[in-house]
């Protein structure tokens, strides 16, 4: 403060300085007062979604009896499930021994030779009395020929003899035929039926692992919704403290006194000052944006959050065609192309955390890269609650994936392509079905999946987000690898990571980070990196530089 009379300019100065806290004091109560309302009004909606997700969570638990024993109930189906298949296997073998004998011994008869020579005839106890006793009149006719005539009574009882005893043969080897086809038909029994039980107990474990999944998604969302309630919770109580007790943060040092001579502006301490009270207002505030910034922005960030590796970074450009988007999609296919553990084809699911995340563009640009690469490459819509790819494409989406899984098309009837990539082909999501899990965990969907392996050299399947639905997890169980699209700062990343710990968790391979949507022009982190390595090699014209 300036004024010409020094005890004056003291006193207001004075007073200036008490009015100034006293405002202080008002304006920091009438904050936390308001900072605790706010707090107060978003409670109780809180509340109402924390009891919702305990009560579908008993109710889980109520309709699932058997929940808390599950592992030990795949424990004792796995053993059961090798047990029949051992016992399955001796009761197939043994019905080819049998149904193999049975059908030498039908072709010996259909060709009217004598059974009497088959091993299995030939062994029988009654079969070999009776070619023995055969044997014994056969001798006997023999001698009486030598000394009477065929017509002689002597010789008829011989033939009438004989004939008796072929007969006799006949019926063993009936008996024995009869026996051979009732043990068939016993062996052929058991053995479907124990091939029936083992396909049920295997479709126990995929409906235990199933209610698995379901549970552990309501139970973190559940606990998700606790956490952040006990933390509002104790922001209302620090709030409400606050605000009944107050601290003024303004202490004075020392009063203000008239001045012993005048006083006139030094310009170079106040640059000074200036100066140096505008590094630090700088400092603070680059240190308090990025302690309230708990989104992901850089691979570091990725890599200590989420424990995974970022494949590409896609800068936000607003040019789809721009050569740095299409050197971080080829960077990404290299990163891809590593990462597949064995030759042939790749299938690739391709999920977000959050919607909006931009992971069905990427799908779809990933596709074309591959594709223009040479490699035959097949996209299939499996976003089953909001697809995207037909108006992509714009299309109809009257049939797709759903038709072909429910086995109303064939893979050739819906199939879409690009008259630009011609190694590309697409599947839309078809129409959108009830239950999206159950379709994904059907056979068909598994031969259809089979199907592509032979005729391509990739699949991607772009799929809902990780933390809103199952259906990622259910299908991410039938292919070889899954890429993570994370928007730069987008989600949260303790969403993020807990999206990532669900897949982890359920014993899916999770190849890496595709971070998308970055802004080069803000973040100093990839500026640096893109006008450096993008423009590399091309003149001020944007031309490719020849030397």
């Amino acid at each position: 403060m300036i004024g010409r009379n020094p005890d004056r300019v003291a006193e207001w100065l004075n007073v200036y300085v008490e009015q100034y806290i006293a405002a202080n004091i008002e304006d920091g109560i009438d904050k936390t007062r308001k900072i605790y309302k706010v707090i107060q009004s978003r409670l109780d909606p809180l509340r109402l979604q924390v009891e919702a997700g305990q009560r579908k969570l008993m109710s889980f638990q109520e309709g699932h009896d058997s929940l808390g024993f599950a592992d030990e109930q795949k424990s004792v189906i796995t053993e059961q499930v090798d047990l029949l298949t051992k016992e399955y296997a001796q009761a197939k073998a043994e019905r080819i021994d049998v149904e193999t004998k049975l059908n030498a011994l039908n072709q010996l008869r259909a060709r009217h030779v004598s059974e009497v020579a088959f091993p299995e005839v030939l062994e029988d106890a009654t079969i070999s009395n009776l070619m023995q006793r055969r044997g014994e009149v056969e001798v006997e006719l023999l001698d009486k020929l030598g000394t009477y005539k065929e017509g002689h009574p002597a010789i008829k009882e011989l033939r009438v003899r004989l004939e008796g005893i072929d007969q006799a043969i006949e019926r063993q080897i009936q008996t024995l035929r009869l026996g051979m086809e009732t043990r068939f038909d016993m062996v052929k029994r058991r053995e479907q039926s124990l091939f029936e039980n083992i396909q049920g107990l295997r479709n126990q474990t995929i409906e235990l692992s199933k209610t698995s999944l379901e549970y552990d998604r309501l139970e973190e969302t559940y606990l998700q919704n606790r956490r952040f309630l006990d933390d509002m919770l104790a922001r209302s109580n620090e709030a409400d403290l606050s605000a009944t007790a107050w601290m003024n943060n303004i202490r004075v040092i020392e009063k203000a006194t008239p001045p012993s001579g005048p006083f006139s502006p030094n310009l170079r301490r106040a640059v000074a000052l200036g100066g140096v009270l505008g590094l630090f207002l700088g400092i603070g505030l680059v240190l308090g944006l990025d302690f309230l910034d708990h989104t992901l922005r850089t691979p570091d960030q990725v890599e200590r959050y989420l424990g995974l590796e970022v494949l590409a970074a896609l800068p936000k450009l607003t040019d789809d065609n721009s050569r740095a988007l299409r050197e971080a999609f080829q960077t990404l296919r290299t990163a891809l192309m590593l990462a597949a553990r064995d030759e042939g084809c790749q299938i690739l699911l391709v999920t977000s955390s959050v919607p909006s995340e931009g992971k069905t563009t990427a799908s779809f640009n990933l596709a074309k890269v591959l594709a223009a690469g040479g490699a035959r490459v097949l996209l299939i819509d499996g976003d089953l609650r909001k697809p995207r790819l037909h108006h992509m494409m714009k299309v109809k989406n009257m049939r797709g994936l759903t038709s072909l899984v429910l086995g109303e098309s064939q893979l050739k009837d819906v199939i879409h392509g690009l008259a630009d990539v011609p190694n590309l082909d697409m599947v839309t999501s078809g129409p959108l079905p009830s239950n999206p899990p159950e379709l994904f965990g059907k056979k068909s969907f598994k031969d259809l999946l089979a199907t592509a392996r032979e005729n391509y050299d990739w699949v991607i399947l772009d799929s809902p987000p990780t933390a809103s639905v199952t259906d990622p997890v259910v299908a991410a169980q039938l292919v070889d690898m899954v890429l993570a699209v994370v928007k730069y700062g987008g989600p949260r990343r303790q969403v993020v990571a807990d999206a990532m710990r669900t897949l982890k968790r359920s014993g899916v391979r999770v190849a890496g980070v595709l971070l998308n949507n970055v802004d080069i022009e803000r973040d100093h982190y990839y500026s640096t990196y893109y006008y450096s390595y993008y423009h590399y090699g091309y003149d001020e014209d944007g031309k490719r530089d020849k030397g």
